[in-house]
C-alpha cells in the first residue's frame, strides 16, 4: 500500500516514513500541497497523510482540491498537524472530508492504529466520500479564513515571543553574530557584534565592508571554518577577532542565508603573542647559559658570548670592558682578548678613559642595564679622528654580579637600527648570565693565579732550604773531620 506523506518540516516526514516503513507500507513524500497534487497526477497513493501549515498550498486548501476532484475524491486523507489543534479546525477538516483529525505528536503504535483504521473503514465502505458540510464556497471561505486568521494570529504572537527571547538571548551572548543575505548584504546583527567591531553597522552593507578578508564556506559547505582577521574600528584602532560563516541551505538545496559568530580575542592573542616571546627568551637564555658553562677560561667565554650577542642583534661590532678594582681604570680588556670589528680609534679612546670620566661614571651609576647614546658621548674626540662614525650609536649593556657592575659590553648601532624593548628585556637577562659567569671564571684564574704564585715560591723557598741543609751537611763533616784529627795528635802527644 503507497501513502503520500505531506509536510513542509523534512524531519517530520523521515519520521514519519520510518514509522510507516515498520509496517511495510510504502512510501512517497511532498513538500506542500501544490507538489502533492503534481505527485497524485502521476501517481495516484492508497492514502494521504498531511499537514495543514505548509507554503504555497496549506492542507485545508490541498484536501479541498483533492475532494473537488472526481477522480482522486475517493483516497483516505488523514491530517497530521503540530499547529491546528482547535475543536473548529478538526470540524472545518472533516466537513472538508477528512478520514481522520490526528494531532502531533502521536505515539508510533497509536499512529499506526489509526491509519490501520482509516483504511479498514475505507474498505468497508464507510469513508465513500460525500458532499461536503459546507454548502457553497462562500461558506467554506468564511469558515477557512477564520481559522487561518485565528491561526495567523497565534502563529504571530509566537513569533513575537520567539523574536524577543531570541534578541534578548542574541544580545546577551559573549560572541557577536551576524546574518546576511546571499549576496553576503547584511540582514541582522546581535548587540556584542557591534560592540565588538566598535564600527556603525548598516543593514543593506555588504559584511566584507565590516570583516575584511572574510571566508565564505561553499554552497554545499554548511560547517563554518574558522578564520582570523584584522578590524579597523571608528576610533582607528585595531581589533583582531576570530569566527566564521556557515551557509543557511533550505530543503531543496538553495543558499538563503550565511549566519556568522564572532569573538574578540585581540587579548587572547596579545597574550599569546607574549607567552611567545617569553619562551623564545628562555629558549635563547637558556642556550647562553649552556654556552657559558661550557668555559672555564674568561677569553674564550668572552669571544664566544659577543659573538652570541652580535649575531642574536645582527650586529657586526663590539667589545668587552672590565672594571679593573686595582689599577682604577676601564681597561678594554677585550683588545687583549677578543674585539669584534670595533674601530681603532674607539678602543684607543676608550683605553685612555679614567674611572673619573664623566662617560665611564654615567655608565657605572645608570639604573638602566641597557643605554643607547651617540658614539661621541661614550668616546668624545672621535670625530677628529675619523668623521665617519658621527651617525653611529654605542649600545652598552652593564654585566652585574653579586650586586655590582663588574663590567660593560659595547655595541655599535647605525644610526637606523632600533633596539625593541624586548630585545632590552632580553640583553639585561644576557648580562645578568655574563656578569656572573665571567665574574667566576676571573675568580678562578685569579685562584689559579694565587696557587701557582705560592706553588712557585714553595718551591724556590724548598730549592733555598735543600742548599742550606747541604751546606749544613757540609759544615758537620768538617767537624767530624777536625775531631778526629785533634784525637791523633793527642794519641800522638801520649805517646
Amino acid at each position: 500500500m503507497k501513502v503520500l506523506i505531506v509536510d513542509d518540516n523534512k524531519n517530520d516526514r523521515m519520521l514519519l516514513e520510518k514509522t510507516l516503513a515498520s509496517h511495510d507500507y510504502e512510501t512517497a513524500q511532498a513538500c506542500n500541497g501544490v507538489e502533492a497534487l503534481g505527485f497524485i497526477r502521476e501517481s495516484k497513493p492508497d492514502l494521504i497523510i498531511s499537514d495543514i501549515m505548509m507554503p504555497e498550498m496549506d492542507g485545508f486548501t490541498f484536501l479541498r482540491e483533492l475532494k473537488q476532484n472526481e477522480k482522486y475524491r475517493s483516497i483516505p486523507f488523514v491530517f497530521y498537524t503540530a499547529h491546528y489543534i482547535d475543536k473548529k479546525d478538526a470540524n472545518l477538516a472533516r466537513s472538508l472530508g477528512a478520514s481522520r483529525f490526528i494531532v502531533k505528536p502521536k505515539e508510533p503504535i497509536d499512529l499506526l492504529y489509526e491509519i490501520d483504521m482509516v483504511m479498514k473503514e475505507h474498505a468497508a465502505g464507510h469513508l465513500n466520500p460525500i458532499d461536503s458540510i459546507l454548502e457553497s464556497d462562500q461558506e467554506y471561505l468564511k469558515h477557512y479564513s477564520e481559522r487561518i486568521a485565528r491561526k495567523l494570529e497565534s502563529q504571530y504572537r509566537d513569533l513575537e515571543q520567539t523574536k524577543n527571547f531570541l534578541d534578548t538571548v542574541l544580545n546577551n551572548m559573549g560572541d557577536g553574530v551576524i546574518a546576511t543575505d546571499p549576496q553576503l548584504n547584511i540582514t541582522y546583527h546581535n548587540r556584542r557584534m557591534q560592540q565588538i567591531v566598535d564600527t556603525r553597522i548598516e543593514p543593506g552593507i555588504n559584511i566584507s565592508h565590516i570583516i575584511p578578508k572574510i571566508t565564505i564556506p561553499d554552497q554545499k559547505n554548511t560547517s563554518c571554518k574558522l578564520f582570523d582577521t584584522n578590524v579597523t574600528c571608528t576610533n582607528g584602532d585595531t581589533v583582531c577577532i576570530e569566527g566564521g560563516i556557515s551557509s543557511v541551505i533550505n530543503e531543496r538545496g538553495e543558499l538563503t542565508a550565511y549566519v556568522g559568530v564572532f569573538r574578540d580575542v585581540t587579548e587572547r592573542n596579545h597574550a599569546r603573542e607574549e607567552i611567545e616571546k617569553k619562551n623564545l627568551e628562555l629558549r635563547i637564555l637558556y642556550d647562553f647559559d649552556r654556552l657559558l658553562s661550557v668555559f672555564m677560561n674568561s677569553d674564550e667565554m668572552v669571544e664566544r658570548a659577543l659573538n652570541k650577542i652580535t649575531e642574536i642583534l645582527e650586529l657586526e661590532e663590539s667589545c668587552l670592558h672590565l672594571v679593573e678594582k686595582n689599577s682604577g681604570k676601564i681597561v678594554p680588556k677585550i683588545a687583549l682578548k677578543k674585539c669584534i670589528g670595533m674601530p681603532s680609534a674607539f678602543m684607543e679612546l676608550i683605553g685612555k678613559q679614567a674611572m673619573d670620566h664623566p662617560a665611564v661614571q654615567k655608565i657605572l651609576t645608570s639604573d638602566e642595564a641597557v643605554t643607547i647614546v651617540a658614539i661621541t658621548a661614550r668616546a668624545s674626540g672621535i670625530l677628529e679622528t675619523d668623521e665617519k662614525y658621527g651617525d653611529m650609536r654605542i649600545l652598552t649593556l652593564h654585566l652585574h654580579s653579586r650586586g655590582k657592575i663588574i663590567g660593560f659590553i659595547d655595541l655599535m648601532l647605525p644610526a637606523q637600527r632600533v633596539i625593541t624593548a624586548d630585545q632590552k628585556s632580553l640583553l639585561r637577562s644576557m648580562g645578568m648570565q655574563l656578569g656572573v659567569s665571567l665574574d667566576n671564571s676571573l675568580m678562578y684564574e685569579h685562584l689559579e693565579q694565587l696557587v701557582e704564585e705560592c706553588t712557585k715560591e714553595l718551591t724556590e723557598n724548598n730549592k733555598e732550604l735543600e742548599m742550606m741543609n747541604d751546606l749544613f751537611v757540609g759544615r758537620e763533616m768538617k767537624v767530624i773531620e777536625l775531631k778526629d784529627r785533634i784525637r791523633e795528635l793527642e794519641m800522638q802527644n801520649i805517646v
